[in-house]
Formats: C-alpha cells, sequence, structure tokens
C-alpha cells in the first residue's frame, strides 16, 4: 500500500489533479489547473491554478454524495482573505455524471474518469481513516494545532477569545455564533468575532437550534476552533 497518491484527470480546457502527500494527513488536495491561450498548461508548482484543501469530513461527505446519498454538496473556505466556493453537484439530477466546480475551475467526470475519481476518493478517505486517526498521529496534530499553557490545567481553564470568555473543558470549548447557513453533515457559523468558518456537525458537543438566526452557545471540538483560527 503506498503512502502519496497524485492523480491527473485532464479535459479539453480544464484539469483537476487528485493529491494526498501522505495516508497518516487528516485531509487532501485538489489541484485545478487551465490551458492557457498559447495552448500550455497552468503549473501549480509555480503557482498558478488552484488549490483546495478538503478535511476528513468534506471528504467523507463528497464520498456520500458518490454513494448517491445526495444531490449536491457545496462548500466554502476563506484562507488569509481569499474566498473559495466549491460545488459538486449531479448533472441534471441523474446519479450518472458530475460537475465539480471551485470558483473559476469546473470539470465534468463521466464514465471510466468518473469511476476512477470517485473510487480514488474512497480509497484515500479509507485510507485515512485508518491510518491519520491513530491516537498517537492525533496526539501530535493536536500538540501542533493547540497552545497549552503547561502551568495550567486544561480542565475548567478560563482564556480570553472569540471577544467573550469562552470555558476550555478537556479538548472542547464553549463559545457562542450564529447559524449561517448548513448542509448535511456542517453548519455555516457567524463567530462574535465576525469570523465565519464551516465546522462539521460532529464536532460539535452542545444541542443546536438550528432554525435560530441568534447566538447561541456551542460546545466544540477544540482542535477544530483552532484549526479554523477562531481561537
Amino acid at each position: 500500500m503506498v503512502d502519496r497518491h497524485d492523480y491527473p484527470f485532464f479535459g479539453q480546457t480544464t484539469g483537476m489533479i487528485v493529491s494526498s502527500n501522505s495516508r497518516s494527513e487528516p485531509y487532501m488536495f485538489l489541484k485545478c489547473i487551465k490551458k492557457k491561450q498559447d495552448g500550455s498548461w497552468e503549473k501549480a508548482s509555480l503557482g498558478e491554478g488552484k488549490t483546495v484543501k478538503f478535511s476528513l469530513e468534506e471528504m467523507m461527505e463528497i464520498v456520500d454524495l458518490f454513494k448517491g446519498n445526495a444531490d449536491k454538496w457545496s462548500g466554502f473556505h476563506d484562507f488569509n482573505g481569499e474566498k473559495t466556493q466549491i460545488s459538486i453537484n449531479w448533472e441534471n439530477g441523474e446519479k450518472k455524471n458530475v460537475w465539480v466546480k471551485i470558483n473559476s475551475y469546473a470539470r465534468r467526470f463521466q464514465g471510466g474518469q468518473m469511476g476512477v475519481f470517485r473510487d480514488l476518493l474512497a480509497h484515500i478517505l479509507d485510507e485515512k481513516i485508518a491510518h491519520a486517526t491513530v491516537m498517537s498521529v492525533q496526539r501530535e496534530r493536536i500538540k501542533e494545532e493547540l497552545t497549552i499553557d503547561s502551568d495550567s490545567s486544561p480542565i475548567n481553564t478560563k482564556i480570553k477569545s472569540n471577544n467573550d470568555l469562552v470555558d476550555q473543558n478537556d479538548e472542547k470549548i464553549k463559545v457562542k455564533g450564529k447559524i449561517n447557513g448548513q448542509t448535511d453533515k456542517a453548519l455555516l457559523i457567524v463567530f462574535l468575532n465576525g469570523q465565519e468558518s464551516w465546522i462539521p456537525k460532529s464536532s460539535i458537543a452542545s444541542r443546536l437550534e438550528e432554525n435560530s438566526d441568534a447566538f447561541q452557545e456551542l460546545i466544540v471540538d477544540s482542535w477544530v476552533l483552532k484549526k479554523n483560527k477562531v481561537i
């Protein structure tokens, strides 16, 4: 079993490359490139094109779509002020061909390419579920993503963040946020500091009022908040 995957899917004017550097990383990349007017292709290695990072949760939702359990999937990324709109949907509502759109990059998958794209994503997800969720790997990743004061206990520690006082209890944090959108498995939440981020429902431990447009208390896995730079 290999540790790295890079597989290109080229059309007449748009190409997309599925990339995973390691099965122990809880994410993968989709690199998008276009054909230039002179007939050459954009080069991701030169910073051209568009590269999008997908989390395990997002990969799971996309694979779920390919299984026929959803008609479409959409996501929104905001990295250092660069906003990216992502949508994946079946063509004409029929679960045969699929369109992948990332900002101005659009690619239609059909036939054999559709099958390879679907099965490759499922294979990479299975690898990462088996290797990127191992406790030793998770501990190292959490250490990198969280800054913990060694002089204080992680239990019932008060920290100042998100323009409000939050309680850190073990590896979950209580924050206030307002639901601004949702998919089957994720919520688009606006926090008190004005930041808007997609948060997996599986990372939220508190009971939600999903139809409320008011701020409410949320208990969320701390590494998710850290990853999205909410805290």
